[in-house]
């Protein structure tokens, strides 16, 4: 009887241990499922909050010297000539000029070029996203 008791108790432990080691490895996938979950949300946030920014010009009609702003802040963020980057769109009349670089602009402050940009004339902005929700264009029509 004395070594079935043994048997009986290695037994039960080995059931346990495995049990733990069981138990251990399902909460390690559950957090790493949770981490990927939570850093995938937060990515999401960061991203909202940095295109709130821009969607504010979305519908709404502003000011030439609004959309000069907007174009050497966001233009002036290119790191590199292959780096693939917003577009501003600046439609006036028949008129539409799509700038990508931020060298592209130093014309827009001349009076005598066709890309002149009027501080004082009200333009109505439109953000426009691909099929993944990345902003690819903000259109500027002058009004």
């Amino acid at each position: 009887m004395d070594s079935i008791n043994k048997f009986f108790l290695i037994a039960a432990g080995v059931i346990i241990t495995a049990g733990l080691i069981f138990l251990g490895f399902r909460m390690a996938d559950m957090g790493t499922a949770t981490a990927n979950h939570v850093m995938g949300r937060f990515t999401s946030f960061m991203r909202d909050m940095e295109e709130n920014e821009m969607m504010q010009f979305d519908g709404v009609t502003v000011a030439g010297s609004d959309v000069v702003n907007f174009m050497r802040k966001y233009l002036s963020q290119r790191t590199n000539e292959t780096e693939e980057g917003m577009t501003v769109t600046v439609v006036k009349g028949a008129t539409s000029i799509s700038y990508q670089k931020y060298e592209e602009i130093k014309e827009i402050y001349n009076f005598s070029h066709a890309s002149y940009i009027d501080p004082t004339v009200l333009f109505k902005g439109s953000v426009i996203k691909n099929e993944n929700g990345v902003i690819t264009e903000v259109k500027f029509e002058q009004r």
